[in-house]
C-alpha cells in the first residue's frame, strides 16, 4: 500500500452541495476592448504576491462546464471539466417524432460531409420496418408545409415575391431549430451542439487541444470526425455515428476508446447508455482488436479496469472507487478506477472497502483515505440516503477533515448507488466539516462537476 502523501487542494469543481463561486472568464482577443473580468478574491491574491494559481484553484459556474473523459498521460482516463460552449450553433439540429433531438456535425466539418453523413436511426429504422425516429415534429411539419404552401402559390407572382417565399421557408426552418435548443436549455438538458463539442474534445490535434489541462489529451484517432448525435429521450440512449478515421486508434487503446466515449455521453444528463456507428453502419465489435460490445453501453462497462486474475468475471461485481492523481501544473484530481469483487459482497460496502485499500503500485494514483481509516458501517435508508459511518483515530475530536477524503467518499459511493444521497459521520460524530469549510452534517448530492482543471 502507498504511504500517504500530504494532502492537496481538491480539484473537484466546487462544494459538495454548496454553490460555487462564479467567475468570469474570457477568452484571450475576443475582442478588441471588451472587459475584463476581475478573478475569483483568493486568485487574485495569489497573483498579486507572485504566485502562480493551479487549475484546482479557479472556480467556475458548474452550469458553464461539460465534463469529458481524457488521457491523463499515465495511461488512465479521468474526467475533467471544461468550459465547452454549446450554444454556438455549429450543429444543425432536427426534433425528432418521439422527442429526439439529431444534431449533425460541427461546423468545422465541411458542407459536403454534413450533406453525406447518414442518419444511423434511420438505418436502423428502415432495416427493422419501424417508424422513422428522424421525423420532424408534427408543429415543424405543418409549419415547413405552410412554408411550402406560400412558396407554390408566389409561382405565378413577380420574383421578388418567390424570393420571400423562400426567405419564409428559411426562417421557419431557423426558428425551428433555435427553439429546439430553447427547449432543450430550459428543460436543464443538454443540448446536441454540446454533446458534439463533448465528443469533438476527445479527439487527438482536434479543434479543442488547446484548451485542455497541460498533459491531458484525446484518445479518438487524429481526424475523427463527429458526424451525428442522435439522443432518443425515451430511452436514455445517445447514438452517435463517427467517420471512418474512429477505426485508426491502436490496438493497445481499444477498451480506453469505448470507455471515454461512454463516460463521457453519459456524464450528460437524461442520458444512460451510448450506440456507437461508423458510416452508417452499428458496430457489433470494436473494429481493431474486436472486442464485443455490449449494448446498451453503459457505465456498467466500467473504466480503468484492473483485473487481478483469481475468480471469474461471472463471479464478480464491478464497483468503481476515486483515487486521486496530480497534474503537471500541480493540480489534484480524482481518477475513477473499476475493480471486481465477490458476487456475496454487498457492492457499497466492497467498494468503500476498495477505496480504504488504496490504489496500486505503479499506477500513479494517490491514497485519499489514511492507512488507519476504517469503515465501520454502511446502509441505506428508505429515502436512498446512504449513511456511511467511517473511523480513523488519526483525527482528533472536531478536527476538520480533508476534503479529498470526503468527497472521494461521496463519488464512490454515488456512482456505485446512482441517485442516492450520502451522510457521513465521522469518528462517531454527525458534526463533520472538512478543510474547504464544507458540511456533511445533512445528507449530501454528488458534486455537480469533477475536476475544473482549466483555468
Amino acid at each position: 500500500m502507498k504511504r500517504m502523501k500530504h494532502w492537496k487542494k481538491t480539484a473537484a469543481a466546487g462544494a459538495v452541495a454548496l454553490p460555487l463561486i462564479l467567475s468570469g472568464c474570457s477568452l484571450i482577443g475576443a475582442g478588441p476592448s471588451g472587459t475584463i473580468d476581475a478573478p475569483p478574491a483568493n486568485v487574485e491574491a495569489q497573483m498579486l504576491s507572485g504566485e502562480t494559481p493551479t487549475a484546482a484553484e479557479v472556480q467556475h459556474d458548474p452550469a458553464a462546464l461539460t465534463t469529458v473523459y481524457l488521457d491523463n498521460g499515465q495511461g488512465l482516463l479521468a474526467p475533467v471539466s471544461l468550459p465547452i460552449d454549446g450554444d454556438g450553433g455549429t450543429a444543425d439540429s432536427v426534433q425528432n417524432t418521439d422527442g429526439t433531438a439529431s444534431t449533425g456535425a460541427a461546423s468545422t466539418h465541411s458542407e459536403a460531409q454534413q450533406t453525406s453523413a447518414a442518419d444511423p436511426l434511420e438505418e436502423e429504422s428502415a432495416a427493422d420496418n419501424t417508424a422513422n425516429p428522424s421525423s420532424l415534429s408534427e408543429a415543424d411539419e405543418q409549419d415547413l408545409a405552410a412554408a411550402a404552401d406560400d412558396s407554390a402559390n408566389a409561382e405565378d407572382s413577380a420574383d421578388e415575391g418567390g424570393q420571400q417565399a423562400h426567405n419564409t421557408s428559411a426562417e421557419v426552418q431557423d426558428s425551428s431549430k433555435a427553439a429546439d435548443e430553447q427547449g432543450q436549455a430550459a428543460s436543464g438538458e443538454v443540448t446536441n451542439d454540446k454533446l458534439v463539442k463533448s465528443l469533438e474534445t476527445l479527439v487527438k490535434n482536434g479543434p479543442y487541444q488547446s484548451e485542455l489541462p497541460l498533459g491531458f489529451n484525446g484518445i479518438l484517432p487524429e481526424g475523427t470526425e463527429v458526424k451525428s448525435v442522435t439522443v432518443k429521450a425515451d430511452q436514455k440512449l445517445a447514438v452517435v455515428e463517427f467517420s471512418k478515421n474512429f477505426e485508426g486508434y491502436d490496438k493497445a487503446d481499444e477498451r480506453k476508446v469505448m470507455e471515454a466515449v461512454t463516460w463521457t455521453l453519459t456524464e450528460q444528463p437524461g442520458i444512460d447508455s451510448v450506440e456507437v456507428w461508423v458510416d452508417g453502419q452499428r458496430l457489433n465489435e470494436m473494429p481493431v482488436d474486436h472486442t464485443p460490445i455490449p449494448y446498451p453501453l453503459s457505465r456498467a462497462v466500467g473504466i480503468n479496469l484492473e483485473l487481478n486474475g483469481g475468480a471469474s468475471v461471472s463471479q464478480t461485481t464491478p464497483v468503481t472507487v476515486y483515487f486521486t492523481a496530480t497534474s503537471e501544473d500541480g493540480s489534484s484530481y480524482f481518477v475513477p478506477v473499476t475493480r471486481f469483487v465477490p458476487n456475496s459482497d454487498d457492492p457499497l460496502k466492497a467498494a468503500l472497502g476498495q477505496l480504504i485499500d488504496g490504489p496500486q503500485q505503479g499506477d500513479g494514483l494517490e491514497q485519499v483515505l489514511t492507512e488507519t481509516a476504517s469503515l465501520k458501517s454502511v446502509d441505506t435508508s428508505k429515502d436512498d440516503v446512504v449513511n456511511v459511518a467511517l473511523n480513523d483515530d488519526m483525527f482528533e475530536s472536531g478536527e476538520r477533515i480533508p476534503s479529498q477524503m470526503l468527497e472521494a467518499v461521496v463519488l464512490t459511493v454515488t456512482e456505485n448507488a446512482k441517485g442516492s444521497k450520502v451522510n457521513i459521520t465521522f469518528n462517531d460524530s454527525k458534526n463533520v466539516v472538512d478543510t474547504e469549510n464544507k458540511t456533511y452534517s445533512s445528507p449530501v448530492t454528488r458534486p455537480e462537476k469533477i475536476n475544473d482543471l482549466s483555468v
